[in-house]
């Protein structure tokens, strides 16, 4: 039987090697692949003097894209129609605008690839239509290793089809990106040129879909690719796989179809145990019929990284069902602060519930977005810190607060400035006096045992100083209080610290946190009757372990 992989040697149209016609694991994708060739021009692996080319005194100026098709529907889409040409002529190119409509555009490939440096200096010039063309570096080496050298291709590559210096176009364009991997025939997955061979030998260890042996150059090869790839680490790479109907993954003149990626991870698992983390684009794809929600993607995808933070909320948009884009709309003219508040707000409303209060997981105030009130999580911020109530998609294992949501409003201060407060429902349920920094393993011996108490002591450390409790044996210069809201599904069962600001009674959320014998709702247990006049819900026990009343909490 032959390789999956499909070693290109030369300048000409050959037709990638897809396997065994009868192996049963194969997709509706791969048979269409056996049946079609798959074009890649694969001459030289090393960049042509050209890319160095001085920027012109002139460039090419993107005329305006018609909102609407010509017959007053849908609306319209740059293509590049690329021209043929050898590995090392300049790169020659058209761009042609088709309406995005089934039945109307013609057949066309989309490029999912990483945009890396976007500092002009490092952009390199392109002919497009007979004027110079400034593009990054990276798309101009898409656009050689995948040129034809007898006839022209169309491709849609963002940073070429959409004007990346007009913020309207670009929002209206990148709203229809689910749309033009679903429309595109297939999408092109380039990680880059051949390093040293090793990526060869990943490429070939992948594409026979084997257990590696747990020893070897092959498997090394393999997580160095994965690790070592920024493509996996990308968050628009999603939903460039996921909504694509056939995939081709392309490294150096070697082509594996997308399925042998996931598969090939399942059966090594094992191997890769303290190696490398599973890239979250491996469980992203066209079989996967209902996906998690904006909150939970926008959990799980934290430490997929974006050129731009507003990228965080707009590259999942594509990959959500229609009732959980509700009140989000692609718009570069805005601030992060101003997404990220109005995505916590449209969270909050919709699913009557404070479990988005979980993603307040950094304790650096340095590190957030300026002008983001602490009740919304910074999504641009990757922490190793895990939410409790968010890490757990399956589960719901505490309920401090019951549920639903009620009493919970949204707004700004009159006659001031700042971001938005978020008004809810809680108790008061202690009072932290003093905060000391213990040792988790004293006298352990354990390396790591020992890193993990020198961790503990640094966030215990931060915490400290971010509640302004200030170090171990000093006076608390706030009275921090810890509220358990009795608004939330499955947030208010983590009760959250706050400090108080008395002179304007005001709280700053510092995160949620687990107190032992409150968490499936006992210090709520003396509020029943009037929950439950609420509409609130919450579990029933012989006694309770709080008097405190509810309140009004504020946080800002």
């Amino acid at each position: 039987m032959g390789s999956n992989v499909s070693s290109l040697e030369t300048s000409e149209m050959v037709q990638a090697m897809m396997g065994s016609a009868n192996d049963a694991s194969d997709s509706a994708g791969l048979d269409y692949l056996r049946n079609s060739s798959f074009k890649i021009s694969a001459a030289g692996e090393t960049v042509p003097p050209d890319f160095a080319l001085q920027c012109p005194t002139e460039s090419y100026q993107y005329p305006p894209l018609p909102t609407k098709s010509q017959d007053g529907e849908g609306v319209s889409i740059r293509l590049i129609r690329l021209l043929p040409g050898a590995w090392d002529s300049p790169v020659e190119l058209e761009l042609v605008t088709v309406p995005l409509e089934a039945g109307k555009i013609p057949y066309y490939e989309t490029v999912s690839y990483v945009w890396g440096s976007i500092n002009p200096n490092l952009a390199v010039t392109v002919s497009c239509e007979g004027s110079p063309m400034r593009i990054p570096r990276s798309a101009a080496i898409v656009l050689r290793r995948f040129r034809f050298s007898n006839h022209a291709r169309l491709l849609w590559v963002d940073a070429i089809c959409i004007n990346q210096d007009n913020p309207l176009e670009k929002s209206r364009q990148v709203s229809k990106m689910d749309a033009i991997y679903r429309t595109a025939s297939q999408v092109l997955v380039y990680l880059g040129e051949a390093d040293d061979m090793l990526s060869d030998m990943a490429m070939d260890c992948i594409s026979e879909r084997k257990v590696a042996p747990s020893e070897g150059y092959s498997l090394q090869a393999a997580v160095q690719l994965f690790s070592k790839r920024p493509w996996f680490s990308r968050i628009w790479v999603l939903q460039e796989v996921a909504l694509a109907e056939v995939t081709l993954v392309i490294c150096g003149s070697k082509c594996v179809p997308w399925a042998c990626f996931p598969e090939w991870w399942t059966r090594n698992t094992s191997l890769f145990e303290g190696k490398a983390e599973i890239p979250p684009v491996l469980s992203y794809g066209p079989s996967v019929m209902r996906r998690p929600t904006l909150l939970q993607q926008l959990h799980d995808t934290r430490h997929n990284k974006a050129t731009l933070a507003l990228d965080k909320i707009y590259a999942l948009l594509g990959l959500l069902q229609p009732e959980d884009r509700v009140g989000v709309l692609v718009d570069y003219t805005q601030s992060t602060a101003s997404l990220y508040i109005s995505v916590a707000k449209s969270i909050i409303e919709r699913t009557a519930s404070l479990r988005i209060l979980s993603g307040r997981i950094e304790l650096s105030t340095s590190a957030r977005q300026e002008g983001l009130p602490s009740w919304a999580p910074d999504w641009s911020v990757a922490t190793s810190i895990a939410s409790l109530g968010l890490a757990n998609k399956h589960l719901e294992p505490y309920d401090a607060g019951g549920k639903p949501a009620c009493g919970v409003n949204v707004h700004h201060l009159l006659q001031t400035n700042s971001p938005p407060t978020l008004e809810c429902l809680g108790i008061t349920f202690d009072t932290v006096k003093q905060v000391a920094v213990n040792s988790v393993h004293p006298g352990s011996s354990d390396p790591a045992a020992a890193a993990m108490d020198d961790r503990y002591q640094a966030l215990i450390r931060e915490w400290i100083v971010f509640a302004g409790l200030g170090l171990p044996g000093s006076r608390a210069s706030f009275e921090d209080r810890m509220a358990s809201y009795l608004i939330n599904r499955f947030q208010s069962q983590y009760q959250s610290f706050q400090f108080k600001d008395d002179s304007t009674n005001l709280y700053t959320l510092v995160g949620e946190c687990f107190v032992d014998g409150i968490m499936v709702g006992e210090a709520l247990n003396h509020l029943q009757d009037q929950l439950k006049g609420m509409g609130h819900r919450c579990r029933t026990f012989s006694k309770s372990c709080s008097r405190s009343p509810l309140e009004t909490f504020c946080i800002q």
